[in-house]
Protein backbone atom coordinates (compact mmCIF):
# COMPACT_ATOMS: atom_id res chain seq x y z
CA UNK A 1 0.00 0.00 0.00
CA UNK A 2 2.69 2.70 1.06
CA UNK A 3 5.10 1.42 -1.84
CA UNK A 4 3.80 3.68 -4.60
CA UNK A 5 4.38 7.56 -4.83
CA UNK A 6 1.95 10.48 -5.81
CA UNK A 7 2.63 13.62 -6.73
CA UNK A 8 2.07 16.40 -4.31
CA UNK A 9 1.77 20.39 -5.29
CA UNK A 10 4.17 21.95 -3.11
CA UNK A 11 1.94 25.09 -3.67
CA UNK A 12 -1.88 24.29 -3.99
CA UNK A 13 -4.55 26.04 -4.55
CA UNK A 14 -5.01 29.13 -6.69
CA UNK A 15 -1.58 29.46 -6.83
CA UNK A 16 0.03 26.51 -7.01
CA UNK A 17 0.70 25.50 -10.98
CA UNK A 18 1.54 21.62 -12.14
CA UNK A 19 5.22 23.24 -13.23
CA UNK A 20 7.83 20.42 -12.30
CA UNK A 21 9.49 23.32 -9.18
CA UNK A 22 6.36 23.13 -7.54
CA UNK A 23 5.79 19.12 -7.72
CA UNK A 24 7.01 16.39 -5.82
CA UNK A 25 6.74 12.58 -4.88
CA UNK A 26 5.63 11.49 -1.41
CA UNK A 27 4.19 8.35 -0.15
CA UNK A 28 0.36 8.07 0.36
CA UNK A 29 0.67 8.61 3.91
CA UNK A 30 2.58 11.37 3.74
CA UNK A 31 0.56 12.65 1.30
CA UNK A 32 -2.43 12.11 3.28
CA UNK A 33 -0.75 13.71 6.51
CA UNK A 34 0.59 16.99 4.99
CA UNK A 35 -1.68 19.90 6.48
CA UNK A 36 -3.55 21.17 3.50
CA UNK A 37 -7.04 21.98 4.12
CA UNK A 38 -7.48 20.47 0.17
CA UNK A 39 -6.60 17.26 1.68
CA UNK A 40 -9.42 16.55 3.90
CA UNK A 41 -10.82 14.22 1.75
CA UNK A 42 -7.94 12.31 1.24
CA UNK A 43 -7.42 12.26 5.43
CA UNK A 44 -10.91 10.35 5.52
CA UNK A 45 -10.05 7.93 2.49
CA UNK A 46 -7.15 7.20 4.71
CA UNK A 47 -8.67 6.39 8.39
CA UNK A 48 -11.35 4.21 6.21
CA UNK A 49 -8.58 1.96 5.13
CA UNK A 50 -6.04 2.30 7.89
CA UNK A 51 -3.24 4.05 5.84
CA UNK A 52 -3.17 6.80 8.43
CA UNK A 53 -4.07 5.72 12.46
CA UNK A 54 -6.93 7.53 14.45
CA UNK A 55 -3.83 9.69 16.22
CA UNK A 56 -3.32 11.33 12.84
CA UNK A 57 -3.35 14.81 13.78
CA UNK A 58 -0.57 14.53 16.19
CA UNK A 59 1.46 13.04 12.62
CA UNK A 60 -0.06 16.29 10.27
CA UNK A 61 3.33 18.20 8.77
CA UNK A 62 4.31 21.77 7.39
CA UNK A 63 5.19 21.51 3.82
Amino acid sequence: MLNRCQIDHVQSGKNGTNKFSNLRTLCRQCHELRADLRHAGMKAKGLEDGTIPPNWRELVWEG
